[in-house]
């Protein structure tokens, strides 16, 4: 059992996100964690070994829910990384999706061609709008493991470059 307690060990680490905490509900040992960053194990409370052998599970999960790991329930919580939606056009869609998007927490970049439509897009508060073509502007956007990618181009015109660009990007 890690003599450190999580919430200390939290403020102890410098973090760039991506945190991924694994809680046993089920057995004698439940309550027992495996604390992951960046997709590697730093902290342990309780005998988690187990969850230990199947990191890749426990690193594939993108959202908070509960896992199935060698027949018992763990409860996985993703956190600390500041979810990032990018969409590829400046539409009446697009603004929707900025809009909702925005409310439930994400970074949201917009890449739209048209003056008119990027300022459209910040008015319907988009954190970020780059005003160029999409491959010039994707060529811009790093990606991660907790990006998520929109491609609502108008008339799907350019949808067939940005899913190229993104293809090779890494995602969620």
């Amino acid at each position: 059992m890690s003599k450190t307690p999580l919430y200390k060990m939290l403020q102890d680490v410098p973090s760039s996100g991506g945190w991924t905490l694994a809680t046993l509900l089920d057995g004698s040992v439940s309550g027992s964690q495996l604390l992951l960053q960046a997709g590697k194990p730093v902290w342990q409370a309780g005998p988690a070994d187990f969850m230990r052998r199947d990191l890749s599970g426990l690193q594939s999960c993108t959202a908070t829910g509960v896992q199935l790991i060698e027949g018992q329930h763990v409860f996985v919580e993703r956190f600390g990384a500041v979810p990032q939606l990018v969409v590829c056009g400046g539409g009446h869609v697009a603004q929707s999706v900025i809009r909702i998007a925005g409310k439930v927490g994400f970074f949201v970049t917009v890449l739209e061609d048209r003056p008119s439509f990027a300022d459209e897009a910040r008015r319907a508060g988009a954190d970020q709008v780059i005003c160029e073509e999409f491959e010039k502007s994707l060529s811009q956007i790093q990606g991660s493991e907790d990006t998520y990618f929109l491609v609502v181009t108008r008339g799907h015109r350019y949808d067939r470059v940005c899913l190229e660009a993104i293809a090779g990007k890494p995602h969620v």
